[in-house]
C-alpha cells in the first residue's frame, strides 16, 4: 500500500511539472490565470483575473518596456486565438492608439508619465452582424533623473474604462458572460479600478452587434484615471480607435 501510494505521488509531480514546463498559463484556479512573459531574458509575472491584467514586479527592467511588452503578448495571443469568422468586407483605419503624457515632477527623482493603450479588431462581420474584440490598458511609470531606464510608480489608485460603440442602424448587442462588460443599445462598456498599482489591462472578445440597416463604424474609447496622493490629483488618459467599413 506504502508503496502504491508512493507511486501515485510521483505521478502527480510530474504530470504537473510537465504541464508547467509545456504551458504558457501555468496556473488557473477560479478564473485566476499566471503567465509567465519573458522580457529580455528576465521572467515577468502577469496575473489575468476574469479577463483583468495586473503585471508583477520587475527589478532591473525598464518599466514602460515591460508594459509595452504585456500589451504586444496580448495582442499576438488575441490574434492566434482563433475567434475570427470569415467576412468580406475590409475595414480601414488604425486597430490601435497610444498615447502617454508627463503628469507631474518629483524634485530630486524624475518625470511621472501616464498613458492609455487601446487596441480593437474586427473578429467577424456579415454587414448586418458585426463582431469585435480587443485588449486596452493604462499604466504609470517615473523616468529618473539619474538612471536610463523607468521605473514603477503606482497610482494609489487606477480606473481602466472602456467603451466600444458600434455606429448604424437599429443596433442590438450581446455580450458573452464574464467579460466585465455591460451593453445598451449600441454601447458597450467596462470599468475596473484597482489601488497601489502601476498598470491595468484588459483583454475582451466576441461582442456582437447585430443590426437592421447596417453596421459602419466601430470605435473604442478607453480611458485610464490615475489618482496619485503624492499630488492629490487625478489624471486622466485616452486612447480611441476609430475603424471604419469599406466598400
Amino acid at each position: 500500500m506504502k508503496r502504491l501510494l508512493a507511486l501515485l505521488v510521483g505521478l502527480l509531480i510530474v504530470g504537473a511539472t510537465a504541464g508547467i514546463a509545456g504551458a504558457t498559463n501555468i496556473t488557473k484556479i477560479q478564473e485566476v490565470k499566471v503567465y509567465t512573459l519573458y522580457v529580455e531574458g528576465k521572467p515577468v509575472k502577469i496575473v489575468e483575473k476574469g479577463g483583468v491584467i495586473t503585471v508583477g514586479e520587475t527589478p532591473r527592467l525598464d518599466r514602460k518596456k515591460v508594459f509595452e511588452a504585456v500589451n504586444s503578448y496580448f495582442i499576438r495571443r488575441h490574434k492566434l486565438e482563433g475567434k475570427y469568422k470569415i467576412f468580406p468586407a475590409t475595414w480601414y483605419n488604425s486597430g490601435s492608439d497610444y498615447r502617454e503624457r508627463k503628469v507631474f515632477s518629483i524634485s530630486g527623482e524624475g518625470d511621472v508619465y501616464i498613458a492609455a493603450y487601446a487596441y480593437c479588431d474586427i473578429e467577424g462581420d456579415y454587414f448586418f452582424v458585426t463582431d469585435a474584440g480587443g485588449y486596452s490598458s493604462a499604466y504609470s511609470w517615473l523616468e529618473p533623473y539619474d538612471y536610463w531606464w523607468t521605473q514603477g510608480y503606482d497610482a494609489d489608485r487606477l480606473t481602466l474604462s472602456i467603451t466600444l460603440k458600434f455606429v448604424g442602424i437599429g443596433i442590438s448587442l450581446t455580450i458573452p458572460p464574464g467579460i466585465g462588460f455591460t451593453g445598451s443599445s449600441s454601447t458597450a462598456s467596462f470599468s475596473e479600478t484597482a489601488y497601489h498599482t502601476d498598470y491595468l489591462g484588459h483583454d475582451y472578445s466576441g461582442i456582437e452587434a447585430s443590426s437592421t440597416g447596417g453596421i459602419w463604424r466601430v470605435e473604442d474609447h478607453t480611458y485610464g484615471s490615475f489618482y496619485f496622493s503624492h499630488t492629490s490629483t487625478t489624471y486622466t488618459q485616452g486612447a480611441h480607435v476609430y475603424i471604419v467599413r469599406g466598400a
